[in-house]
């Protein structure tokens, strides 16, 4: 996560996506382009680091453990390739070893992240001084409204839930540490953006529907 610079804001209950029933586009993030104005795979990305102090198979592991999503748990080999356009032999190895690490495991020829694999973000997020200041106050507005109550900071198009104190609800939104949500249509990203210049804005959204991805 990049250094803290970002703007923060306590939430409280609507810290979710919209939900009038009716999709919404999710703005495409300004990306690397090709000479045709075609945007850049994570693959092709990746390859276009010509440092020689970087590290290939690093970015592209990274790249297959960002492509698991919560509405995409379990993947193959040719669907991870698909959405990263990392080769499947690079995706194969990239799990092959995720699985040794005991990071992944699969089940016939889904693939799928274990629970290990947060331990690699949450002892930073939960230890930051910003979340240990923080959660006595979420706290105490959840206690008085009966409310979840969330801090999150804005990363690019998204915004990055860093602490959360959760109410006693027989229903409750699956929302935790860690957890991302598109900031155009969540009410704490909306307010997040709002705080940003309009230069900023238009680094981090194409303007125009056209330029939605859907």
């Amino acid at each position: 996560m990049n250094a803290p610079t970002m703007q923060n804001f306590f939430q409280t209950k609507t810290d979710t996506p919209d939900s009038d029933g009716s999709p919404e586009p999710v703005p495409a993030k300004l990306m690397p382009t090709t000479p045709d104005n075609r945007v850049l795979t994570i693959a092709e990305e990746i390859d276009a680091l010509t440092d020689p102090s970087f590290m290939t198979s690093l970015a592209r592991g990274l790249a297959v453990v960002k492509a698991f999503s919560d509405q995409r748990r379990a993947m193959t080999i040719a669907q991870l390739s698909h959405k990263t356009g990392i080769p499947r032999a690079a995706v194969r190895r990239s799990l092959y070893t995720l699985k040794q690490l005991d990071y992944a495991d699969s089940e016939a020829n889904n693939f799928y992240l274990k629970l290990k694999i947060l331990s690699l973000g949450y002892s930073h997020l939960s230890s930051t001084p910003l979340t240990i200041s923080a959660q006595p106050t979420l706290n105490q507005i959840s206690r008085e409204l009966n409310e979840s109550c969330s801090l999150g900071v804005l990363e690019e198009s998204e915004i990055l839930c860093i602490s959360r104190s959760q109410s006693s609800r027989v229903m409750s939104v699956a929302l935790s540490t860690g957890s991302r949500l598109p900031a155009h249509c969540s009410s704490m990203g909306r307010v997040l953006l709002s705080m940003l210049p309009e230069e900023a804005l238009s680094d981090l959204f194409f303007k125009g529907s056209s330029d939605c991805l859907h």
